[in-house]
């Protein structure tokens, strides 16, 4: 037992499997982007966050930068199910980007680009 908190989205592996992951579904929405047009509430930049991921520069879930959590990629997606006109409370956010740290695998990210898939569109902040 230690009292240290142990993240397992820090470790190498599902570090590579985060990344490969992010690289297989940007080939799987390039190719299904016209379909996603149609059902993208927010499509202005799809592209340009399917690109983004491609090059690495970005992944598809993450959490914001400057907690105490292992540092990620910037994500397109927050940790969380997106609700059209409902921000969750900071608290709430930060709660949910631990969780997701803590438990990372990569089914997580599968469930929770699927269910966010009309925000992928989303401009960055």
């Amino acid at each position: 037992y230690t009292a240290d908190k142990r993240y397992n989205i820090a470790t190498f592996i599902a570090q590579r499997n985060k990344r490969v992951f992010d690289i297989m579904a940007s080939l799987c929405l390039l190719l299904l982007g016209p379909l996603l047009l149609v059902i993208a509430t927010e499509r202005s930049a799809l592209f340009s966050n399917i690109f983004a991921v491609l090059s690495g520069r970005r992944s598809w879930i993450g959490y914001e930068a400057g907690t105490s959590l292992p540092q990620i990629r910037q994500g397109i997606l927050p940790p969380y199910v997106l609700q059209k006109g409902y921000e969750p409370a900071l608290a709430v956010q930060l709660l949910a980007a631990r969780e997701y740290a803590e438990h990372y695998v990569v089914g997580h990210d599968f469930s929770l680009l699927l269910k966010n898939l009309k925000f992928a569109g989303k401009k960055s902040k």
